[in-house]
């Protein structure tokens, strides 16, 4: 125990300890209470930045020059009162704030910061969302929320790509799914638009309720469930309660839900339309072929034989394109209209995104973040042919009391998809999947790193010809331990 306190205390005393202060501040969206749950959780902070890049904002800049100008105050004190005071305790006083200056610098950071959010961020952010609420509320565009545990960010692409082709339609940007980025992308607007998509981004119990009184949607989709979040929501249940606040919202039939999401079925009323690899309402599938280039499948409507076909990849992209389908129909899309927009769609940056690489096929998944998602993927990766199939993740965060369960479950699932490699990124999880694996009689390879960032550096190395890589989920520095 005094070891690793006298670790991490030396770890401090380097130039670069402000800077990464501040960067653990700016990773943590200056989120006090998260900024200091990972500075306590952290045993070597010259080990912190791995991941991560420090992006040198005004915040950044003056946040760093003032912590650095704090160390130096007290530093001069300290030695002011060990050097040039007779007194024994003074002097005393003054070895004291010498060695607790690296610590004491952090709470004169932070203090001044915290009071800058409650009287002026927050009052500022409270006029802004303000703004953003009269600006949505007074727009004649359809208004479609996108919320789930996972597929948030490809659906949305997936309706901006498919609608797009027909009406006007605009959809918050990236991965940005916030109270504040909503109220930025609010005065983004011209009024002129047909369909505008926001994605929410729950995270804690009454979020989706938060979300829809600055948006009001007309239609929302729900994409699926799984444990996320899970120190905020505790349960699944939870989790599902939250999600399902939009049956309250939305008009009866407005309403669009994942059928393949396992935790969903209970919640599912009349009214709620569902969709899945199956079709959706009177659109029916049949003949799914998937492969590295993407997702094709007929889709039977009006009598009539439809063939869809996206770069999109895996099996569970059939039912989120059904739904693209739907809507456009419902938009007044012809036919051909439709399929040639669908033609148009590839993944989004991170989300089963396919690469080539010396020979070899990388889905970059990294993105993904639940084991519905870690499903789906290792689903798709005992699909496809290989001379070698990789399979590379750092496991999952934020499982709450799931956590073993979880990682347990993705071990199992592993197993069942008999890859030909297994690489596990050195974290709390790793142990879990490994010893799952094992009990599982894995018969492949298994390598555990504990450098991710060299080990995605140096892919091209490790990977030949033939070869498919899938990666899975990435830590970053705030999710991982040193």
């Amino acid at each position: 125990m005094l070891i690793k306190f006298m670790k991490k205390y030396f770890s401090r005393l380097f130039l670069s300890y402000p800077l990464i202060v501040v960067y653990m501040l700016q990773s943590t969206e200056y989120s006090v209470a998260d900024f200091f749950d990972w500075h306590r959780k952290t045993s070597n902070f010259k080990k912190v930045l791995k991941r991560g890049k420090l992006h040198k904002t005004k915040p950044f800049v003056l946040l760093a020059s003032y912590m650095y100008f704090v160390i130096f105050i007290l530093l001069v004190v300290s030695f002011l009162l060990i050097g040039f005071d007779k007194n024994l305790i003074t002097k005393i006083v003054g070895g004291i704030l010498l060695v607790l200056t690296p610590v004491t610098s952090v709470y004169l950071l932070v203090v001044p910061l915290q009071i800058a959010r409650i009287l002026i961020v927050n009052p500022r952010n409270k006029l802004k969302l303000k703004n953003a609420q009269e600006i949505f509320e007074s727009q004649k565009a359809l208004k479609i929320a996108i919320a789930g545990s996972y597929g948030k960010t490809s659906m949305k692409e997936l309706l901006l790509t498919v609608l797009g082709e027909h009406k006007k339609v605009v959809a918050s940007k990236g991965n940005l799914n916030v109270m504040t980025s909503h109220a930025r992308f609010a005065q983004s607007l011209k009024g002129d638009e047909d369909v505008i998509i926001v994605e929410f981004g729950e995270g804690a119990p009454g979020d989706i309720e938060k979300f829809s009184s600055l948006f009001v949607p007309d239609l929302a989709v729900i994409t699926g469930i799984a444990p996320a979040h899970m120190d905020s929501y505790g349960s699944l249940e939870n989790i599902a309660r939250d999600l399902f606040t939009l049956r309250e919202i939305v008009k009866k039939g407005k309403l669009f839900v994942n059928g393949e999401s396992a935790y969903v079925k209970d919640f599912i009323e009349q009214g709620t339309i569902v969709y899945s690899e199956k079709g959706i309402s009177d659109l029916k599938v049949s003949d799914i072929k998937v492969d590295i280039h993407g997702t094709s499948f007929t889709l039977k409507h009006n009598n009539r034989n439809i063939e869809i076909k996206s770069r999109l990849i895996g099996r569970h992209h059939v039912g989120p394109l059904c739904l693209a389908v739907f809507m456009g129909y419902s938009m007044g899309m012809e036919t051909k209209q439709i399929v040639e927009a669908i033609a148009k769609t590839i993944p989004y940056e991170h989300r089963m995104q396919p690469y080539p690489l010396n020979g070899a096929t990388v889905i970059d998944d990294t993105y993904n973040g639940t084991i519905e998602g870690m499903a789906a993927g290792l689903a798709l990766l005992s699909e496809l042919q290989a001379q070698r199939k990789v399979y590379v993740t750092p496991g999952l965060v934020e499982q709450g009391a799931e956590f073993i369960n979880i990682h347990k479950k993705l071990g199992s699932l592993i197993v069942q998809s008999n890859p030909d490699v297994v690489v596990l990124m050195q974290n709390d999880g790793t142990k879990i999947i490994a010893d799952t694996l094992h009990k599982g009689k894995f018969k492949g390879d298994i390598i555990i790193n504990d450098e991710p960032l060299n080990f995605y550096n140096n892919l091209n190395l490790f990977v030949a010809s033939g070869d498919v890589v899938l990666m899975q989920n990435d830590l970053t520095d705030n999710y991982s331990r040193y």
